[in-house]
């Protein structure tokens, strides 16, 4: 369960490709499968986490460091 900043709670699946560092917050990046996009969550946001046992593959071409060159990687 994902708490948005609206406080609305959605349920979502996600295939981390790495965690970042910014102002005090963790997050993580990766793709939504409910959306079919990249998207960026906070950490602090999730509400309730399930592992599931799937397999994925993070894209060849995804470089984090690229994606966000100022923010401290993990």
């Amino acid at each position: 369960m994902y708490e948005m900043s609206s406080g609305k709670e959605s349920t979502r699946t996600i295939e981390p490709y790495g965690f970042l560092h910014y102002n005090e917050f963790f997050y993580c990046t990766g793709l939504c499968a409910n959306r079919k996009a990249m998207r960026i969550v906070k950490l602090s946001r999730m509400k309730r986490i399930q592992l599931v046992n799937e397999i994925y593959t993070v894209p060849e071409d995804f470089n984090i460091q690229m994606e966000f060159p100022k923010l401290c990687i993990i």
